[in-house]
């Protein structure tokens, strides 16, 4: 984990055979997901939401990972950008 005192942030870096990833918290309460595609260079925000009180960060991070690896299982398959309050209620995370 990157520690960014400086601006107030911390980021988890990850990289798979065709991506590479971050998950950036920052001390403003938001969580950033941003991933590029080596191949054509394409970036892609997968969510850039303000954390509440009663947010899980290790069920948040789990669900980040599980998207990121699906995109480098499946490429050419667009992820949503962004989980919708239904989504997150059915895996257990909350908006």
């Amino acid at each position: 984990m990157l520690l960014d005192e400086m601006r107030g942030k911390a980021a988890i870096t990850a990289e798979t055979h065709s991506a590479l990833a971050s998950v950036t918290f920052w001390n403003t309460d938001d969580v950033e997901v941003l991933t590029v595609d080596k191949a054509t260079r394409r970036e892609s925000t997968l969510d850039d939401w303000v954390l509440a009180p009663v947010d899980n960060i290790d069920s948040l991070l789990n669900r980040y990972f599980l998207q990121i690896g699906e995109l480098a299982a499946h490429p050419c398959r667009d992820l949503p950008s962004r989980f919708q309050p239904s989504d997150r209620s059915a895996v257990g995370l909350r908006y």
